[in-house]
């Protein structure tokens, strides 16, 4: 009874195996061409940390290629920081309402020479006291004008502002977290079959077989073609013939599982089961 029992745990863990191997068997090869970020590009695009308030904010940047390759800066990006829970003046306003701060700073992102660090010019946001009738106090917003420099790492920020009533004020940022761009590809790559593979009229099996593709035949892809599965992996390539004029024989939807490349990319993490 024992070893009856120690053979079906045997076979199981076999079955188990297998159908694992089987699944990732089916993850299909990567050959998309990733292109590399644009020289001198920078993205402040996160969350961050205001320490001057300590408070967290989101800060949204549009364009990334604020480097000049000249001495004369010609590319700049506007970058804007909120607050992600407003921020509070300590007085209310003049007819009794709370006075909140949503955004932190809006600026312009540029670099004032090759060899210098980027900076961010613009204006601050500012809660300001002032006396009213009868010596009352209440908070009105106003703006300061404001400079950031970017550390090496674009991690963090240093600067200073200009407060109408205090005076030139330091201010600091920290970043908390990045937001993840998706990868740029290029849009042709060529790839070719690992075995005798067949090209179909649709991303299918179960459609007509366009042409039966012998192993090693050149073949060219589209990128914005490409099939994915849930986790990003390639399924399948509508491919052209490489070895011809386009719309040829070789021209169709083609696995991914029956190709190669020169440089395949990692795969993206697959799901089991």
């Amino acid at each position: 009874m024992h070893s009856k029992r120690i053979l079906l745990a045997v076979i199981a863990l076999c079955v188990i195996t297998l159908c694992t191997i089987g699944t990732l068997a089916q993850q299909g090869t990567d050959c998309r061409r990733r292109k590399e970020p644009t020289e001198g590009s920078l993205d402040l695009t996160g969350e961050w940390m205001d320490n001057s308030v300590n408070l967290k904010v989101k800060i949204t940047q549009d364009g990334t290629d604020i480097l000049s390759q000249n001495d004369i800066p010609d590319k700049f990006a506007i970058v804007r920081a909120k607050y992600l829970v407003p921020y509070k003046c300590a007085q209310s306003s003049d007819d009794g309402q709370a006075v909140l701060l949503d955004g932190d700073f809006n600026g312009q992102l540029s670099k004032k020479n090759l060899g210098a660090h980027p900076e961010i010019t613009g204006a601050v946001f500012i809660c300001q006291d002032v006396r009213g009738p009868n010596n009352t106090i209440y908070s009105e917003r106003v703006q300061g004008e404001m400079t950031l420099t970017v550390s090496q790492d674009a991690n963090s920020m240093t600067g200073s502002f200009e407060d109408p009533a205090k005076g030139t004020q330091n201010i600091s940022f920290t970043r908390l977290s990045k937001t993840e761009t998706p990868p740029v590809y290029a849009p042709q790559s060529v790839i070719k079959t690992t075995t005798t593979a067949k090209i179909y009229q649709e991303p299918s099996i179960d459609s007509r077989v366009r042409y039966t593709a012998p192993p090693g035949t050149q073949l060219i892809f589209e990128n914005s073609y490409t099939k994915l599965d849930a986790d990003g992996n390639p399924t399948w390539y509508w491919v052209t013939n490489g070895e011809g004029p386009e719309g040829s024989k070789n021209t169709g939807w083609i696995q991914a599982t029956q190709i190669t490349c020169a440089k395949p990319n990692t795969k993206a993490p697959g799901k089991i089961g």
